[in-house]
């Protein structure tokens, strides 16, 4: 079988001249039969994401801020040092096709909560 995910976002802004509105839908091919979820505590310092074993390859993710007050970001450590390449604002989510299952997480000021999902894709 194919194309058993779908994903779709929109983009839109209105302030003073500036109207954009951008929206896409995508399906994809899950090549496994695995996915990893979870609402995991994020501290201060980069926290590994726990992806379950069984998810051979990364795929399709899914993150969500779920703090109303604190900011954190979503990156990868290399040799002890953490490269955020993802911020999220109280609140907010992202979604995407990662290239690693070595994801970390870290909270800016205060512990959160980032509730994510990644299947093989």
């Amino acid at each position: 079988m194919a194309n058993e995910i779908y994903m779709q976002g929109t983009l839109q802004v209105n302030k003073n001249s500036l109207v954009i509105s951008r929206s896409a839908n995508l399906n994809a091919t899950m090549t496994g039969s695995h996915s990893s979820a979870c609402a995991q505590g994020i501290a201060t310092t980069p926290t590994a994401l726990s992806i379950a074993s069984d998810v051979a390859s990364a795929g399709m993710t899914w993150y969500r801020n779920t703090d109303s007050t604190n900011a954190c970001s979503v990156g990868i450590e290399v040799s002890g040092t953490y490269y955020p390449f993802l911020n999220l604002m109280p609140g907010e989510m992202a979604l995407g096709r990662m290239a690693t299952k070595t994801v970390y997480a870290q909270a800016t000021t205060a512990t959160v909560v980032l509730e994510w999902w990644m299947l093989e894709a």
